[in-house]
């Protein structure tokens, strides 16, 4: 089977968006597995997060994906800001919000401009200790690098989150331990000004990521309730408005659209 896809980057994590044809409801379960491991490795593919599937003949469109590794999972910020990027470039959104059905639940991507999206990743929590920041939920570690660190819980993601006031003199390795313990992934970031955060997102979605940057900086008080983060070439603007969830907008980019051929009827591994 002749599959076309788009590849689409939301700030630095790149997408690649299949059209779900319902031919393609019969295939068997490995089906989509096995596209994704073809398709998503950097060295025999085209260098991806993961694949998006889009279900047109459901209202909203429903929406599911699987990591390059080829495992189900439930698609992050990222991934719905990519979708709905395609949606809204083809007519086929509201001018103020794209909807999709994910996982059983409806959910929304905010329409800030027509290239610029939003949503809402809300609250963070602390997995380790809830006696730190009230206010943040989380508790703040100061370290010996000029910054701080916290373990953080956001939208279902565990992140050990540093964030350097200048950058490190040397590699803070002692808390890997910690990451392997509570399966965390690690995010860096370093303030440049109250407004501006480089950031590197590692294994964690990168609007998650941001969220939780910023809200460490203003529990630190290292950075206002608006700012903007940089990952490498791209970048995402992250707010947290008083009384309200953490909010995190981007820009998806296109890269390519191309062609694979996948064995319809694929050998289950």
């Amino acid at each position: 089977m002749n599959l076309t896809f788009l590849k689409l980057r939301v700030a630095n994590s790149p997408w690649l968006l299949f059209e779900a044809k319902p031919e393609m409801a019969k295939a068997k379960a490995a089906f989509w597995p096995q596209v994704a491991g073809i398709v998503c490795p950097a060295s025999t593919g085209a260098a991806a997060e993961g694949i998006i599937t889009l279900d047109r003949n459901s209202s909203p469109v429903l929406l599911d994906s699987w990591n390059a590794r080829g495992q189900k999972i439930i698609p992050g910020p990222s991934a719905m800001l990519a979708a709905a990027r395609l949606l809204f470039d083809e007519g086929k959104a509201n001018s103020d919000s794209v909807s999709f059905l994910i996982d059983g639940r409806e959910m929304e991507v905010i329409v800030i401009d027509s290239a610029t999206f939003g949503i809402p990743v809300g609250y963070p929590s602390g997995p380790m200790d809830m006696s730190g920041v009230k206010q943040a939920g989380f508790k703040l570690t100061v370290l010996p690098e000029n910054g701080v660190s916290a373990f953080i819980e956001l939208w279902g993601s565990s992140m050990n989150i540093v964030l350097y006031e200048q950058p490190p003199k040397k590699n803070a390795s002692v808390y890997n331990g910690a990451l392997k313990k509570h399966q965390a992934g690690r995010v860096e970031a370093m303030v440049i000004t109250r407004q501006i955060l480089k950031m590197r997102a590692g294994r964690v979605d990168p609007l998650i990521a941001g969220a939780g940057a910023l809200s460490l900086g203003i529990a630190g008080d290292f950075t206002d309730r608006e700012i903007e983060v940089k990952l490498g070439l791209d970048s995402l603007a992250v707010q947290w408005p008083r009384g309200g969830p953490i909010v995190a907008a981007a820009s998806p980019e296109y890269c390519f659209s191309a062609e694979v051929w996948v064995d319809s009827e694929p050998e289950r591994q």
